[in-house]
């Protein structure tokens, strides 16, 4: 892995972590404890956490196709899979990108 690859598996991973908390924290509400947002209501703690959980594995099913691909696919695909709201787009072109 270059220089390149590993500065964005970095900024990748530290998206990923920076996510993975946030849906810890709001799934500590469920459990009486309130984590990090005590007065959000059940139903929208809900729909935040399966949204940061869909932000999570968009960019997880894009690595993992990326690793299995016998052609050196660019890794930015996995950066650009990981950006907040964008991700459903990044995932969109890497699937076009992936069928040329």
């Amino acid at each position: 892995m270059d220089d390149e690859g590993r500065n964005l598996l970095v900024f990748v991973a530290s998206e990923a972590v920076l996510l993975g908390y946030l849906a810890v924290q709001l799934a500590a509400g469920f459990t009486g404890s309130g984590g990090l947002f005590p007065a959000i209501g059940p139903l929208v703690r809900g729909t935040l956490l399966l949204l940061v959980v869909l932000e999570l594995a968009v960019p997880l099913a894009v690595y993992v196709d990326i690793r299995r691909r016998p052609d050196d696919p660019d890794p930015v695909w996995v950066h650009a899979a990981m950006m907040p709201v964008i991700n459903i787009l990044g995932l969109v072109a890497y699937l076009e990108d992936r069928q040329r």
